[in-house]
């Protein structure tokens, strides 16, 4: 039932949670919507507006220029009739001037007198209309002025008719861009009046939405959470008294204010009997001054906890349970001291007079079959531990022998791997017996080619006139031989030297060469050809005496594979590559390849040759697998078998310092 509780009170959390992101959405949507409105207002009504207020002076500044064409019509005329008025040229001057800068204003706009440049289309067409007549009516003004000292009536009496002639067509024109202006403006001001309209109507509308879809969902809400609350207190109050434990509820003065059903139940009481009386009147008598202290202490520090209390069951032998307190928080202000009950049994803080409204609430466990079930856990405890010193002492004994064993065990893995060390020099013993007759062949030629030098020296040495360049040359060459001997004993002693060496960073390349170069007299003998392909490749970390053994290994068993096959086929190809994070190094030849499994081949004492001992290629393996790699073989798709290796190659490797040559 409580699973079930937990589950409804987790789906309605999240039901509620789900609604009210639904609303804050909503709110936030609405929200949005009217500042979006309100900058739209801002950005786009309020600069119009603020436009419309430049009407104002525009048809102020239209309407003036039909006066003042008229007040340049009339000093023309005052001219004509006196020429000899100054105050008119005056005034003719200034008017022509305020009425050119006032019509480029309108037209292009003028900053000075905050008049905004034309854009209407009818209006600058009315404009272009009106220019020829202000242009001729402007230059007959000029004329005019220009010819103030000069005494030629006639000019200045044409002036002024052409004036009056166009005034008569500019007015017209002047009247109608006035009108214009005024007709846009009302064209303006009725366009705003429709956006402001607008915009206070989708206000209105967002408004009415937010309403509708936030704040009486949220009502709804609002009364269905209470519902539900008073629905779930309903529901836990019932499962307050189906619990398991007793529960008890108190202030601060001591005096029960609740207990349940089960707790009725294990203090043998009914709930009138306890309810109103301090519960520590319950506790038996030699748990009551503890329980006191543990609820003064807990009021006084302002803590919680459990402990372990018997209580008094009229009839039967007292209960033993776990109280765990817990209680809300404190109202501040609050001072609290001890009371007692109606008896004068001692309580614990607060006082029966107490005003305070923190309330305590203690769970009471029965744990009387717990305790029963600790003693027969301590008598099978006590009697286990007898039994582990038993077992102990046998343990010892057992651990001492497995000591013994594992000392022997140590030692004998020591002596397998000194007769694997001494097995594997046995190897390269061997394998430099084989490679014998070759190496003796191939020791002939410097040592015969040293004697016949020699003899050349001595009888160049014997004529009369020695030839000394020709004996020198003699010398170099000899010398030369001898050192080529010389590093063929040397390879030979390295080969076969019985210690150990430290595993070293090596250039693999140079390393399997030394050893192929070492085979080469004993392919040659048996006419098989030995290809190299080598890449470019990282260093390796590896005991090169050993690594040198498994080649000779190889190369000699792929020699004796091809010894059957026919002489032009014999061919061996010794090839070098990066595998991914190692070396590989591969031996492919042209014989007859594998006749059953490959790895039967690795098996100890197994050899295809009568006089082998058939550990070659286990002890080739062993010493690869110390070095972290793997020996390998396979079928060529080409005939033939293909045998190698991988080493593990060495990161950010420079071979300068540590590499050596094998």
């Amino acid at each position: 039932m409580g699973d079930a509780t937990s589950s409804s009170v987790t789906r309605d959390a999240s039901i509620v949670a789900g609604l009210t992101r639904g609303l804050r959405l909503r709110y936030v949507s609405a929200l949005v919507a009217v500042a979006t409105l309100a900058i739209l207002h801002q950005a786009f009504v309020q600069p119009a507006l603020v436009r419309l207020n430049l009407y104002a002076p525009v048809i102020n500044v239209a309407g003036r220029q039909r006066m003042l064409s008229q007040r340049l019509t009339k000093a023309s005329l005052a001219i004509r009739a006196d020429r000899r008025d100054a105050e008119r040229f005056a005034e003719l001057e200034q008017t022509l001037e305020t009425w050119s800068r006032s019509h480029d204003g309108l037209r292009y706009g003028s900053r000075e007198l905050d008049l905004p440049a034309t854009t209407s289309p009818h209006i600058v067409a009315a404009f272009e209309e009106l220019q020829p007549h202000f242009e001729a009516m402007l230059d007959a003004g000029r004329r005019i002025l220009s010819r103030r000292d000069a005494p030629d009536d006639e000019a200045v009496a044409a002036d002024v008719q052409t004036i009056l002639h166009h005034e008569s067509r500019y007015l017209p024109v002047m009247d109608r861009i006035v009108g214009l202006y005024e007709h846009e403006a009302r064209d303006q001001v009725a366009g705003l009046q429709l956006a402001g309209f607008s915009i206070v109507g989708a206000i209105l509308v967002l408004l009415g939405l937010v309403g509708w879809f936030v704040v009486l969902p949220a009502n709804t809400l609002i009364g269905e959470q209470l519902s539900k609350l008073a629905a779930s207190e309903t529901r836990y109050r019932s499962l307050v008294e189906r619990m398991t434990d007793g529960l008890a509820v108190f202030r601060l003065g001591g005096c029960l204010e609740y207990a349940n059903d089960r707790l009725c139940e294990m203090l043998g009481q009914t709930r009138e009997e306890l309810v109103g009386r301090p519960l520590t009147t319950f506790a038996a008598p030699a748990d009551r001054p503890g329980l006191i202290e543990f609820l003064e202490r807990a009021d006084r520090v302002g803590s919680t906890g459990v402990t372990e209390v018997d209580w008094q069951v009229p009839g039967r032998d007292p209960l033993c349970t776990m109280l765990a307190l817990g209680r809300t928080p404190r109202q501040p202000g609050v001072e609290a001291g001890p009371s007692r009950d109606e008896a004068g049994v001692e309580g614990f803080p607060g006082g029966a007079d107490a005003t305070v409204e923190q309330v305590y609430f203690a769970v009471v466990t029965d744990i009387s079959d717990r305790k029963r079930a600790e003693n027969v856990l301590r008598e099978a405890r006590d009697e286990l531990e007898e039994r582990v010193a038993e077992r102990t002492a046998q343990l010892v004994e057992t651990n001492s022998h497995l000591e013994r064993e594992i000392a022997e065990r140590l030692t004998a893995e020591e002596r397998s791997r000194t007769l694997q060390h001494q097995l594997a020099h046995a190897g390269r013993v061997t394998a430099i017996g084989e490679l014998a007759t070759g190496l003796a062949h191939e020791l002939n030629q410097p040592l015969g080619a040293i004697v016949n030098y020699v003899e050349t020296i001595e009888l160049l040495l014997q004529r009369p006139s020695p030839d000394l360049d020709q004996a020198t040359r003699a010398i170099e060459a000899a010398r030369s031989s001898a050192l080529r001997a010389g590093s063929i004993i040397r390879r030979m002693r390295r080969f076969v030297q019985g210690r150990r060496q430290e595993q070293v960073e090596v250039d693999p390349n140079e390393l399997v060469a030394e050893v192929v170069e070492l085979c080469t007299p004993e392919a040659r003998r048996a006419d098989v050809r030995i290809e190299t392909r080598f890449d470019e490749v990282p260093a390796v970390r590896v005991d090169a005496l050993g690594i040198q053994q498994v080649v000779v290994n190889l190369v000699q068993n792929a020699i004796q594979a091809m010894l059957r096959s026919p002489r032009d086929r014999r061919s061996i190809r010794v090839e070098t590559a990066v595998d991914g994070d190692r070396v590989s190094v591969r031996f492919v030849d042209s014989g007859p390849g594998f006749d059953s499994d490959p790895e039967e081949f690795f098996e100890p004492f197994r050899s295809t040759r009568d006089e082998g001992l058939g550990m070659g290629l286990p002890i080739s393996r062993s010493i690869v697998r110390e070095h972290g790699g793997e020996l390998f073989s396979l079928p060529s798709r080409d005939g033939g078998a293909i045998v190698g290796f991988t080493l593990p190659a060495v990161v950010s490797s420079s071979l300068e310092g540590e590499r050596v040559r094998a």
